[in-house]
């Protein structure tokens, strides 16, 4: 297949999952490897598809479509993040986030203020100004009474409370340092023991 059928449209993006997203006159959409239009160019923006999913945008609200361009989730969303690792989509509304499934079902409310992506299985969330951790199922497995978190890797994470620095495992155990470096230092070296996955 030659890429002359680049030359149609005003942009084009790679073939993901044997489809490309292409725009044409300000609206994406899109083709096959054929370079058949198998869903019309009606988007205002449109991601690749992975996993058999791509986020579209229409009238400035973003949703997920299934590659026979039916809606998993409506186009009702300022933001939608993709967790891959755990089949995860954490969607924004009026400022507030949620989780839901890869199927378009609700694992949480959308009453976050802020969700980041999994990680070893948890995601950071906000709540009333403090941080904590959910598993894929929703739930909280670590409260939130941080004033900072970051990412697990490798079975653990550094966290603050005040002016004490920290680290927490999987299951919210926690040690304190004196001060960021040494808590930073001693992440890295309970990493390095971490146990493959």
């Amino acid at each position: 297949m030659t890429n002359n059928w680049r030359d149609k449209y005003d942009e084009a993006g790679e073939f993901s999952e044997g489809f490309a997203a292409v725009k044409l006159n300000g609206k994406w959409g899109f083709i096959d490897v054929t370079s058949k239009e198998v869903i019309p160019l009606k988007y205002d923006e449109a991601d690749e598809f992975y996993e058999g999913l791509a986020k579209v945008k229409l009238n400035g609200k973003w949703g997920l479509i299934n590659q026979s361009d039916r809606y998993i989730l409506d186009p009702l969303y300022d933001a939608i993040v993709r967790s891959s690792s755990a089949q995860r989509f954490q969607v924004e509304m009026n400022g507030k986030w949620g989780i839901f499934d890869s199927l378009g079902n609700p694992i949480t409310k959308i009453n976050f203020e802020s969700i980041w992506i999994f990680c070893d299985g948890l995601a950071e969330f906000q709540l009333d100004g403090k941080w904590g951790y959910l598993n894929t199922l929703g739930e909280v497995v670590i409260a939130a009474k941080y004033d900072m978190v970051w990412g697990f890797d490798r079975g653990y994470s550094s966290v603050s409370l005040g002016s004490k620095q920290g680290l927490i495992d999987l299951q919210g155990n926690e040690l304190w340092f004196e001060d960021k470096i040494e808590a930073n230092k001693q992440c890295e070296i309970l990493r390095q023991n971490y146990p493959n996955q």
